[in-house]
């Protein structure tokens, strides 16, 4: 009998060591980006675009965080950040020309945390359009990216 329970407080352990959470399970760290927009001059047009991250996202800003907005992978402008009223606000003056199809998708990376966010594509590029204001941002429709 008492091999018996010895056995199976053993098997009890290495069954109970086994049901430990893997430490690398979670949210992905990455690296923080080094986005850049061209400056050689290329595209003849720009538009402007007022942002703000949602509400979830809202208490984690910080002013070390990044934003940057792409045509596929190409990065087209990266954002200013402004207060307003408790609020970040992120303020974008996106290149490109009158002739592009591609819709502009939005990149976030979190200092505090060091993960990184995207959107699909949110905006049409508009010569001389303006997406969002002060008063009435467009919300980042944010998703981590894994």
């Amino acid at each position: 009998m008492k091999t018996f329970i010895t056995t199976g407080l053993i098997l009890l352990l290495i069954g109970a060591g086994s049901c430990r959470k893997d430490k690398k399970s979670g949210p992905k760290t990455t690296p923080a980006p080094t986005w850049a927009a061209d400056t050689t001059g290329k595209y003849a047009s720009s538009m402007t675009a007022v942002m703000r991250l949602p509400d979830d996202l809202q208490p984690f800003a910080n002013p070390s965080d990044k934003y940057a907005a792409f045509m596929k992978e190409e990065c087209r402008a990266t954002g200013t950040i402004v207060s307003s009223g408790g609020t970040t606000l992120v303020y974008f003056l996106i290149q490109g020309s009158a002739a592009e199809q591609d819709k502009i998708s939005f990149r976030y990376y979190s200092t505090r945390r060091a993960w990184l966010f995207a959107t699909g594509g949110m905006l049409d590029f508009v010569a001389d359009g303006n997406h969002g204001t002060v008063d009435q941002p467009v919300v980042l429709q944010l998703k981590q990216v894994e």
